[in-house]
């Protein structure tokens, strides 16, 4: 489980990578915990700020970004949270905790502490994609701060690198090659089994609830907070898989193999992301790592779906609206 202070971590990355629907959320169901960032972000259209501008925003002009403050549970509307007279920006310049009245506030001393993030128990592993990313977020950035490296510029480059590790995640290699393929000719009979048997098993798939919607049903969960329905995703993980795996089992003729394997792929991702969104709650990055992989997904089926029907006219085969087949002309 995330524990309060990788949450903060885990909510300044989303605002940083831009995904903004979903910070909101986090903001949302953590909102008691990690203060006002989210919740004014998210009232003052949260979707109309870029993650550039985000990352600039210093509301108390403390020298702390916003997004900073968040990560130090410090109030982005007060620039000396700690009340001892130095602002929170010039403390963290002098190695002092912004959180902690002086003089007893070195830095080095408290930070392990508080934090479990940079150094010490080395027992305590993260338990999701969330808290391992929280966990690298605040360590490297720290070392930024305490080596006095960190700048507009050094922060930018922590920025994308979090966000490249983020997008990055669950970018393996390809669930299916041409080598688990059966090829076959090009004859137009070969063609009509072909193109019947794949349209056929995607119809199929698509009367399975919420596929080919998943992203309606994850954002009504988000917004309602009904768990029990994340259930729905652990069906449509086994489904899309079951269908990759039917698909492969069909003779392909070769001018369409690309494809097909396009087809088979995006539909393995599919059932991968079910299975990330099933943890939306309890590993938001995971789920944005999901949400990435979804999208591409989405548009590699579409385009190979759609060029397969483009080449069926070729070899004299055609859908026959009134049968609801495909036959030769």
């Amino acid at each position: 489980m995330l524990t309060r202070e990788n949450k903060k971590a885990v909510v300044a990355i989303l605002i940083l990578i831009g995904v903004a629907a979903f910070a909101a959320f986090v903001g949302e169901r953590y909102g008691g915990e990690i203060g006002t960032l989210t919740f004014e972000k998210r009232n003052a259209g949260l979707d109309a700020y870029s993650a550039q501008q985000i990352a600039k925003l210093d509301t108390d002009g403390d020298g702390l970004y916003d997004w900073e403050e968040t990560l130090w549970q410090t109030n982005p509307n007060n620039p000396d949270t700690d009340g001892d007279g130095t602002t929170d920006g010039d403390e963290l310049n002098a190695g002092r905790h912004p959180l902690v009245a002086g003089p007893d506030d070195d830095l080095t001393k408290i930070v392990p502490t508080v934090y479990g993030v940079t150094g010490g128990d080395t027992t305590d592993q993260p338990s999701t994609i969330s808290e391992s990313v929280a966990r690298e977020l605040f360590s490297s950035y720290l070392v930024l701060r305490q080596s006095g490296e960190f700048s507009e510029e050094t922060g930018k480059k922590l920025v994308a690198s979090v966000a490249d590790d983020v997008f990055a995640f669950g970018k393996g290699a390809p669930a299916y090659t041409l080598s688990d393929i059966t090829p076959t000719s090009n004859t137009q009979t070969a063609v009509l089994v072909y193109a019947n048997a794949l349209f056929a098993r995607l119809s199929a798939l698509l009367s399975v609830p919420s596929a080919g919607t998943e992203l309606v049903l994850l954002t009504d969960i988000l917004q309602t907070e009904r768990k029990s329905e994340l259930q729905k995703f652990a069906i449509l993980e086994e489904e899309y898989k079951t269908a990759a795996e039917s698909l492969a089992g069909l003779s392909v003729p070769q001018v369409f193999l690309e494809k097909h394997i396009e087809l088979l792929n995006a539909l393995m991702t599919f059932s991968n992301t079910a299975g990330y969104f099933q943890n939306s709650f309890i590993d938001p990055i995971q789920t944005i790592a999901g949400l990435q992989l979804y999208g591409n997904a989405r548009a590699i089926l579409g385009t190979a779906i759609q060029e397969i029907d483009a080449l069926l006219p070729a070899y004299g085969v055609v859908f026959d609206e009134a049968t609801g087949i495909y036959t030769t002309q």
